[in-house]
């Protein structure tokens, strides 16, 4: 999805006393469970807070033994945004196909994100696999037709005279880590399998192999 930092913060510290020993053993745990998802530690960022008491939300608590980083609202506000990648090649995310968009009169209509590059009306883009070339006919973004959509808009792009050949797949082969999971995954294992904000219904046909694999 393009997220380059997570930000944790750590509640209720007032219950605690602010203790930092605490502090420490709770990010470690966090920071295990964001490895676990694919993050690097050095990519979290952990601010304690006390909600109830306003502590480090706007401005630094004087209780602040636990950090000495800067409040919530500091850091947003100082933060960094990611770079607009405009002069880079058209790259986009891909969360719905939609097929044969009859009231449009579009054989194809794909929605997702631009992550890098612009695109145009009438502009030809490459699918792939199998490299079939299709032209742009029409750009939606917040339900206004554009002429031209930059990096970050969500669109829905139509297009017409599409090939049929286009490659699709049953099945693919994936890598992913369990969390927790109070049942036996094997094949035959049914689950639920999330792409950006796509969700597709699938099922486990063969395990190939098991890494750190404990009873």
């Amino acid at each position: 999805m393009g997220v380059q930092k997570l930000i944790f913060t750590v509640n209720n510290m007032d219950e605690i006393q602010w203790n930092n020993k605490k502090y420490i053993a709770i990010i470690a745990e966090i920071g295990r469970f964001a490895q676990n998802i694919g993050f690097k530690y050095e990519d979290c960022i952990f601010i304690p807070i006390s909600e109830k008491f306003g502590d480090n939300l706007i401005d630094k608590s004087k209780n602040q033994e636990s950090s000495c980083g800067p409040s919530l609202i500091e850091l947003i506000l100082t933060h960094k945004t990611p770079e607009i990648k405009i002069d880079e090649p058209f790259l986009m995310r891909i969360d719905k196909i939609e097929e044969e968009n009859l009231e449009e009169n579009f054989d194809i209509t794909l929605f997702g994100k631009i992550e890098s590059g612009i695109i145009k009306e009438g502009d030809s883009l490459l699918i792939q696999p199998g490299l079939s070339e299709i032209k742009v006919q029409s750009i939606i973004c917040n339900e206004n037709k554009l002429q031209i959509a930059i990096p970050g808009d969500l669109v829905e792009i139509g297009f017409q005279d599409v090939d049929d050949s286009l490659p699709k797949i049953d099945y693919f082969e994936a890598q992913f880590s369990v969390l927790k999971c109070e049942n036996i995954i094997s094949a035959g294992f049914y689950c639920v399998v999330f792409a950006n904000n796509t969700q597709v219904e699938g099922i486990i046909t063969v395990s190939l192999i098991k890494i750190n694999f404990q009873l």
